[in-house]
């Protein structure tokens, strides 16, 4: 993969929001690996997007959202624009989904993970998380 460009980590639930100058943004789905890498849309799929609203349920002006769904749990997911070749892509690493639970927030500080930055951000993500602010898919636990 291109380490130019960035990767953005997900869960389940969690939406990558698209900005669109005007009109629905044309996103794709790229095929593979190599195709991400090379711009080549052979084997791509559009992404259906809806528009994107903020928690409150507000309506953003030219920004569309795709949601994680749970068939792309643990994958790689390669999105791109109509500008690839000039930047116009990402990568999302969507992450299995563990639910936060006081048990795991308890080992977290037992092995003192709040120490380093990402170990820090593993427990805020799982303090944060309630029914409220989870995906739909870790309301169940």
């Amino acid at each position: 993969v291109d380490a130019e460009h960035a990767v953005i980590q997900a869960a389940v639930g969690d939406s990558i929001v698209f900005a669109a100058a005007q009109g629905t943004p044309k996103i794709v789905r790229m095929a593979s690996t190599w195709h991400y890498s090379r711009c080549d849309e052979t084997g791509s799929e559009n992404v259906p997007l809806d528009l994107a609203v903020t928690t409150q349920g507000v309506l953003l002006s030219n920004m569309y959202q795709y949601v994680i769904r749970e068939t792309d749990s643990g994958r790689s997911l390669y999105f791109s624009g109509v500008e690839c070749a000039r930047g116009q892509r990402v990568r999302v690493e969507v992450e299995a989904f563990q639910h936060g639970t006081l048990s795991l927030v308890m080992d977290l500080l037992g092995k003192k993970a709040y120490a380093t930055e990402q170990g820090a951000r593993v427990m805020v993500e799982r303090l944060w998380c309630s029914v409220e602010h989870c995906p739909s898919s870790s309301v169940s636990y």
